[in-house]
């Protein structure tokens, strides 16, 4: 009797999905196909964005302004140099002087004081794709040391964790 009422259960949903019949009380219930997945747009969006290239070039940018940092202020975003190289004081991670730090923020559109590292940050990769930026001006003495930022990449190691990432997306589905 159970089984009987189960399968009228059963039965109802699945006549209407199209499926099929409810199955005899000897045949093993099914479940209905998967349907084909298709590919999402955030999946798509990334396999545009995130190519070989770009993700390799952005961890280098990302490694050479860390050392930066270190450099100019031993990655301390409270440091201030009162006599810099011309005699004016220098600030914060990047160690800007206040007229350099206006001039790149309002040309950037970046909010933020002079002391805010984030700010500092954001002028410098801002100032990676900008033609007019002479880093051996800009950043002298580290420039010297740690050599100028990295324009293109030929390393593509760094797009195998982004290869695994858009995997990992696409096998969640719709985000």
């Amino acid at each position: 009797m159970q089984k009987a009422i189960l399968s009228a259960i059963i039965s109802v949903p699945l006549a209407l999905s199209g499926f099929g019949a409810a199955p005899s009380e000897d045949e093993p219930l099914r479940t209905p196909p998967a349907p084909a997945r298709q590919e999402s747009a955030l999946v798509r969006a990334v396999r545009e964005i995130v190519t070989p290239e770009r993700v390799a070039l952005i961890a280098e940018r990302s490694a050479w302004l860390d050392q930066l940092a270190q450099c100019e202020s031993s990655g301390n975003p409270s440091a201030v140099n009162p006599s810099d190289v011309d005699g004016t004081p220098s600030y914060g991670l990047l160690q800007f002087k206040p007229q350099t730090f206006l001039m790149y923020k309002e040309r950037y559109g970046i909010t933020g004081e002079l002391m805010d590292p984030q700010a500092q940050r954001a002028i410098v990769w801002r100032m990676f794709d900008d033609p007019l930026v002479v880093w051996e001006r800009e950043f002298p003495a580290c420039v010297r040391k740690i050599g100028p930022p990295p324009k293109h990449t030929q390393h593509l190691l760094v797009f195998d964790n982004a290869q695994r990432l858009v995997t990992q997306l696409d096998s969640l589905g719709e985000m």
